[in-house]
């Protein structure tokens, strides 16, 4: 009897992200390559400590994420951010 193995190919993308500066905002996130739709796990945080920050990321397309956030300070955020799917 015969097995088949499923072969996926998972693999990761990371990269670094500046939004405008503001109190509140967003930015878009643009992979360097898609993956095969749009169920993949993405993180991201913020490279710096800001106060107060509050950020979410929503899945927009198999290439692309928006994160947005809302601070109590006019700083621009830097965000490191991280991507696993096939």
């Amino acid at each position: 009897m015969a097995f088949n193995t499923p072969k996926c190919k998972f693999f990761t993308q990371l990269g670094v992200v500046s939004g405008l500066a503001g109190a509140s905002g967003s930015v878009d996130v643009f992979l360097p390559m898609s993956y095969v739709d749009t169920h993949y796990f993405v993180s991201a945080t913020p490279e710096t400590a800001v106060p107060g920050i509050r950020h979410s990321l929503v899945v927009t397309g198999s290439n692309t994420f928006t994160i947005y956030w809302t601070t109590g300070t006019a700083s621009a955020p830097v965000f490191r951010w991280f991507t696993i799917g096939s």
